[in-house]
């Protein structure tokens, strides 16, 4: 045991809980509110999930609203629940589990052009549970096999007059399919998450296409759980950013959400807590957002970073704030979020610190921080871990012994970057004494990194000659 300075994240709130957050308005009593979008040309916000015209809950009756600012109007009613709305091409575009809209037969996946609905997805056969515009395509994600006549195994794309798959994305392990929950490019290369079981061997939740091929995201690791699973990914200050129902309990890096540098993953900071503050319970991210420099993001959690934070939190790439939602003893999700005109507007339960919001709530504080982390150096007494590498011969023709001194080598990547910057190797490291061999990079010097689970790294110089 020696002295050493501890980071420890504190709470700093002026009024901690205060009523920051106000009803959105919606006009009619929701079961849930599932899904949002912003048509940023238009200025409107429009939201939908499962809500009832009469306030029953019954499904036949599911609208979709349109807010402007000032105030709401309905557009049509489907009869089954709505996941995901999106515009594209200047249309409203609604994926769900509905048969019909506005008394049409409609099936998972329509568009509206303002005044009237079609089709869009043409027998697709399946749910559609993810909308997302990238580079003018219109990417389709869901449980289904089928889509506008062509076969896609839960992801698709149109480009407006054409329908085709990802990359040849592959056909699930099990009949009943893969629920693909969203894609993303980070360094050039498509990932694809969500609740994966792939006919590829042992590839789960999330899925690369690089070279050419899909792989692992993870030299020989994935995302581990029973019920890991992916809902959400973002790319923020240069890392991609995975969120959903990854538990550092079943050993993951995360808890809630970690995130990947294209060479291994890393925490973010200590991730998301239960209502209780600790890792014993469920949670899941499912939604994150970017918005003024910052990471937002929301789901079923009671704190972020060690700090209250009921369902909603932000990241700053240093420190979690919440949003005054005062942790209660059960987690209602929050399943989205939305910046409408500047403002926050949130997906969530039907009360917010006892106020009635109805599944829809607008924040209305005007620092936007209500309770924040911030990293304090306090002196601790901790026990420290010591590692030590050595890597030779040096020069060497491309082949080097590499010895780690600590019997916890399962958690260390170690990769090679040359003099300007860009890593040309990485490899996990599986055994105290490995051999790796780098003959086929160019001749000169390098510097070895042997990194642990959580960033802390340790660097060597060698010679390829």
């Amino acid at each position: 045991m020696k002295k050493a300075f501890f980071g420890l994240f504190i709470i700093l709130a002026g009024s901690s809980f205060s009523q920051n957050w106000i009803p959105a308005g919606l006009p009619v009593s929701a079961s849930q509110v599932r899904a949002s979008c912003v048509d940023t040309i238009n200025n409107k916000l429009y939201v939908a999930g499962a809500i009832a015209l009469d306030g029953s809950g019954n499904f036949s009756l599911n609208s979709i609203w349109i807010y402007d600012g000032a105030g709401w109007t309905k557009i049509d009613t489907v009869n089954n629940l709505i996941r995901t709305l999106a515009i594209y091409n200047n249309k409203l575009i609604v994926g769900g589990d509905f048969q019909t809209i506005s008394g049409q037969s409609i099936a998972y996946l329509a568009q509206w052009d303002g005044a009237t609905w079609q089709s869009l997805g043409n027998n697709i056969d399946s749910w559609v549970g993810k909308l997302k515009a990238i580079n003018g395509d219109l990417y389709v994600m869901g449980n289904f096999s089928q889509i506008g006549g062509i076969t896609a195994y839960g992801i698709a794309k149109w480009n407006g007059s054409t329908w085709s798959d990802v990359f040849g994305f592959p056909p699930p392990l099990y009949p009943y399919g893969n629920s693909i929950s969203d894609v993303i490019y980070y360094n050039g290369d498509c990932y694809v998450g969500g609740s994966i079981e792939s006919s590829l061997d042992t590839i789960m939740n999330l899925m690369v296409y690089r070279s050419s091929i899909w792989q692992k995201v993870g030299v020989g690791d994935y995302l581990r759980g029973t019920y890991c699973n992916v809902s959400a990914m973002q790319v923020f200050n240069g890392e991609l950013y995975v969120s959903g129902n990854i538990l550092k309990s079943e050993g993951n890096v995360g808890n809630g959400l970690e995130r990947w540098n294209g060479s291994y993953w890393r925490s973010v900071g200590t991730g998301v807590q239960d209502v209780n503050n600790s890792y014993n319970s469920n949670v899941i991210v499912e939604d994150m957002k970017i918005h003024n420099n910052l990471l937002y993001f929301s789901g079923a959690f009671g704190f972020a970073g060690n700090i209250p934070a009921l369902g909603l939190a932000s990241w700053d790439g240093n420190k979690y704030c919440g949003y005054g939602i005062r942790p209660t003893s059960n987690v209602d999700a929050s399943p989205g979020l939305a910046f409408f005109q500047d403002t926050l507007y949130l997906l969530t339960s039907d009360t917010i610190n006892g106020l009635r919001v109805n599944k829809l709530a607008k924040y209305k504080g005007g620092s936007k921080v209500d309770t924040c982390s911030l990293l304090m150096g306090i002196k601790e007494n901790i026990s420290t871990e010591t590692v030590s590498i050595n890597i030779y011969p040096t020069p060497s023709s491309g082949e080097f012994s590499v010895n780690i001194s600590n019997v916890h080598y399962e958690k260390y990547m170690l990769s090679f970057v040359n003099t300007l910057g860009q890593e040309v190797y990485c490899v996990k490291i599986t055994s105290q004494n490995q051999t790796i061999n780098v003959s086929d990079k160019p001749k000169g010097i390098y510097f070895v990194n042997l990194v642990d689970s959580v960033g802390k790294r340790i660097v060597k110089k060698v010679v390829l000659d």
